[in-house]
């Protein structure tokens, strides 16, 4: 049934009846992709002349076929396939079957020296080999592994030890959620290594962290915040962090940074300055040694609240001033000890022997007796 077929849809119906059975060689002259068909020019024996000088009868050279299908590996007219397309001027094998030629398979014209073969050295007994003209391969060895190569710097190894292995100068994957790229510059040989993450296919809210030399020179960088749609440009900042390439380490938090973080790796120096409140809780001891100046600029109120004992020891002098008036409240006993004691100072009260005279003092009621070291209003 299939036989009757094939005769009644056969382009060549009578045309190569003498022939069925028979092989000849066939140059590729050109090439329908989309019927998967080519024109070829046969090479085979010459049988007797026809009008034109044409090989007619059982020859085989010298036949100019328009409509010549190539047999694959596999097909169906559901889509499903395995073949090769192929190449003007290629050679293959041309073999009559039911009143029609088809190509059943190519090969080399000529075999180049094996130290020109760039295939030669890296094939063995029992590889499967997939090449092109443009020098990238599929190899699959019989010792289990796969490689896939596009030129010598891009290619991937899947290898039986669960391993993939992958040489690139330039790598990237990209998904719904975001892409990860890892690349050089091929001007100055920087390179980056960046991942992008977003919250969303029409994303409102990003992360784009960058190692290496980033988008501002830093060595490291994560950004997050909110960006445009159009362009994954940031337009909003909600976090940045960077290391700078001498180790320098600034943080911004908040959209219009309401709180900053820089420290310094060459000199030590911390920077911090927030917008708004400072909140510690500290469940244990704080020990802090401080072997320069600390300078405290308060604008509002001062205030601390001690639970137990506060003692300070100052080796130098104590200057505490005040534009409105000072308070000093104790429940106990207030005990104030010196060599030497000033009140409102020299100019006033009692500053020498003799300026007691006529003082009372305001607790005993009895005449204040001169005095070195005391001087005051009283």
């Amino acid at each position: 049934m299939m036989a009757d077929m094939a005769i009644e849809k056969s382009p060549y119906e009578g045309v190569f009846d003498s022939l069925n059975g028979r092989a000849a060689l066939g140059r590729v002259v050109d090439v329908d992709i989309a019927n998967r068909r080519c024109r070829v020019k046969t090479l085979g024996l010459i049988g007797a002349r026809g009008t034109g000088g044409r090989a007619v009868g059982t020859g085989t050279d010298d036949h100019d076929i328009p409509d010549v299908q190539w047999i694959t590996t596999a097909a169906s007219d559901g889509g499903a396939e395995d073949t090769s397309i192929p190449k003007i001027g290629q050679v293959g094998v041309l073999l009559y079957i039911n009143h029609e030629p088809y190509l059943i398979g190519f090969f080399r014209t000529q075999n180049p020296p094996a130290s020109t073969d760039p295939l030669a050295d890296i094939v063995t007994q029992g590889d499967r080999l997939l090449s092109t003209i443009g020098g990238n391969t599929l190899i699959l060895r019989a010792g289990g592994s796969i490689e896939v190569k596009s030129t010598d710097l891009c290619r991937t190894y899947w290898l039986p030890n669960n391993l993939i292995s992958t040489v690139c100068q330039d790598w990237e994957h990209s998904t719904d959620g975001g892409f990860v790229q890892w690349v050089r510059d091929k001007t100055n040989n920087d390179t980056l290594l960046e991942f992008f993450i977003q919250d969303n296919q029409q994303p409102t809210n990003c992360v784009d962290i960058q190692l290496g030399n980033s988008d501002n020179g830093n060595t490291v960088e994560l950004t997050m915040g909110a960006v445009s749609p159009d362009t994954f440009d940031f337009t909003t900042t909600k976090l940045f962090l960077s290391v700078d390439p001498n180790g320098t380490l600034t943080l911004n938090v908040g959209e219009g940074n309401k709180a900053t973080l820089v420290i310094d790796a060459k000199t030590g120096d911390t920077t911090f300055t927030t917008q708004g409140n400072v909140s510690q809780q500290i469940q244990g001891n704080v020990s802090q040694t401080i072997r320069g100046n600390v300078t405290q600029n308060i604008s509002g109120n001062s205030s601390a609240t001690i639970g137990g004992k506060m003692s300070a020891t100052v080796t130098g002098e104590v200057d505490v001033k005040t534009s409105a008036d000072a308070n000093v409240k104790a429940s106990g006993t207030v005990d104030i000890e010196a060599s030497k004691i000033k009140l409102n100072g020299e100019s006033s009260g009692i500053t020498t022997e003799d300026s007691h005279q006529g003082v009372i003092d305001f607790i005993t009621g009895v005449p204040v007796l001169p005095s070195e070291t005391v001087f005051s209003d009283i």
